[in-house]
């Protein structure tokens, strides 16, 4: 990966000049075999746009490149530019597809614009045909669909079967020395940790993670893994560390064109404004980071969620209950995004 991420980046210049010259085809074809690139380096937004450029000029996918239309319309989105239609969009693309992508980034980067996939669909993917049919035999593609079913597990509160999934998960990335496969599968395992109060668990994989991320120079990543430090350190009442870790993730997201980051930070910092006896200052960052959010993506609907629970429980402290009650009501009927427990549970009590 290092050697190849380093080719491409000598090359950038050239690939972006061959990107907007190109015609239509040719564009989509680039802009599908750009897209890991893209994301591992942190060039969302530069990604975003010739994105952008293609699929408002095709309008639906053309014979034969309908995969990577899809992904065209995911990366369009990616700066918060984009529509949930449209990721809903990719997301039926993918799913009635006959065979593995040509590009499997495209099964990771579906799951993390579109969400938990509905019931019918998560039923669906514990059937060995199904899976046989997204994945095929790739290896890399049947370790990142271990990983996929342990975030589905670990959301429904599977907990050990989504640890085994973990285990292979990461032992397929190992086997196959993918950084970051192995960054994305670690930080997973540390995030579970932190949910149930297992500070102790989650600094292991956490540290582990964080090296890798640092080794390859993924931005995205990186920022990522300090956003789960920071949530993780705020629920086990770290508050300096908490602030510190999302303090960062706010400098280095804003540049690598992750809004739904940038937004996390501003609402990390809310929380710890709130906590610290600070309501001013924390509705001010709470209201930051609705604003911040970007539509479509699952991920920002859910931290947009999360800054209504914050806000609401600031205009109750400051006996505004009806103002108080909006916000949770918002959270409610939400829907998207609404898979976070916490969150939803906070809202409902």
């Amino acid at each position: 990966q290092e050697r190849w991420l380093r080719r491409l980046d000598a090359a950038r210049d050239d690939l972006h000049a061959a990107l907007r010259h190109a015609d239509t085809a040719t564009g989509l074809r680039l802009v599908a075999a750009l897209a890991f690139y893209w994301w591992l380096r942190g060039l969302r937004g530069e990604g975003a746009a010739p994105a952008r450029r293609l699929v408002d000029r095709l309008g639906g996918p053309p014979d034969g490149l309908a995969e990577e239309y899809a992904l065209a319309l995911l990366i369009a989105t990616l700066a918060g530019g984009g529509e949930r239609s449209e990721v809903d969009a990719a997301s039926r693309i993918l799913w009635t597809m006959a065979r593995p992508p040509r590009h499997p980034f495209l099964l990771y980067l579906s799951g993390m614009a579109s969400g938990p996939p509905s019931p019918q669909d998560a039923a669906a993917l514990h059937e060995r045909a199904v899976r046989d049919r997204l994945l095929g035999t790739d290896p890399w593609s049947r370790a990142l669909g271990r990983l996929g079913t342990a975030m589905v597990g670990l959301l429904h509160g599977r907990h050990a079967q989504a640890h085994a999934d973990l285990d292979g998960a990461l032992a397929g990335f190992r086997a196959l020395d993918d950084r970051w496969g192995m960054i994305v599968t670690l930080s997973t395992r540390a995030e579970a940790a932190y949910r149930t109060g297992d500070v102790a668990s989650a600094a292991a994989p956490m540290a582990e993670a964080l090296e890798l991320a640092e080794q390859l120079g993924s931005t995205l990543d990186l920022a990522e893994l300090l956003r789960t430090r920071a949530d993780g350190r705020l629920a086990a009442g770290d508050l300096t560390g908490a602030a510190e870790d999302f303090r960062r993730v706010r400098r280095i997201a804003g540049p690598a064109g992750a809004p739904e980051l940038v937004a996390a930070a501003y609402l990390g910092l809310g929380e710890i404004a709130r906590r610290d006896g600070d309501p001013q200052r924390a509705r001010t960052l709470c209201e930051r980071a609705v604003a911040e959010c970007p539509s479509g993506w699952f991920g920002a609907d859910v931290v947009r969620l999360a800054a209504l629970v914050t806000l609401g429980q600031l205009a109750d402290a400051t006996g505004d209950p009806a103002t108080a009650r909006a916000h949770y009501r918002q959270v409610l009927t939400a829907g998207v995004g609404v898979w976070d427990v916490p969150v939803v549970a906070a809202a409902a009590d």
